[in-house]
């Protein structure tokens, strides 16, 4: 359902570049707020709702989706979809992250003094599919 908040929605911000700069995962549960739009003339109106949001000190994590990129570029506004089947942007508005600090722990998210662990993480589809689902996105854009 749109705009609904079902108990298991979370995003996960993984990171496996490892360097000084980059050393952390987040993983954001239980949103106050979920902000999406599927109607293209209302994109910026909830783009500009996310920033309330984001000013309040609150964080936003999801997408805005590549065909929102034909609202900003005039020249490609008439190859727009007027009805598209999934969301132009989504994003969820979460009070804090969980931060996994890969330096220090392999498996265990922190948040205050609650320990999380993550167990049998791993992709649901097979290489072979994610290696010809990406040479199906390239065949779009070419």
């Amino acid at each position: 359902m749109k705009g609904s908040l079902p108990e298991n929605n979370f995003v996960l911000l993984e990171t496996n570049r490892f360097d000084k700069d980059n050393s952390r995962s987040y993983l954001f549960t239980n949103p106050t707020r979920i902000i999406s739009c599927y109607n293209p003339e209302k994109l910026k109106e909830k783009l500009s709702r996310l920033d309330g949001w984001l000013s309040k000190g609150y964080y936003a994590a999801g997408f805005i989706s590549y065909e929102a990129g034909y609202i900003f570029e005039e020249g490609l506004k008439k190859y727009m979809d007027l009805n598209p089947l999934y969301p132009l942007m989504w994003f969820g508005i979460y009070k804090d992250p969980i931060i996994f600090d890969h330096k220090d722990k392999i498996d265990v998210f922190t948040r205050g003094d609650s320990l999380y662990s993550v167990n049998n993480l791993r992709a649901n589809v097979s290489q072979k599919e994610y290696i010809h689902n990406i040479n199906r996105i390239k065949n779009f854009i070419f």
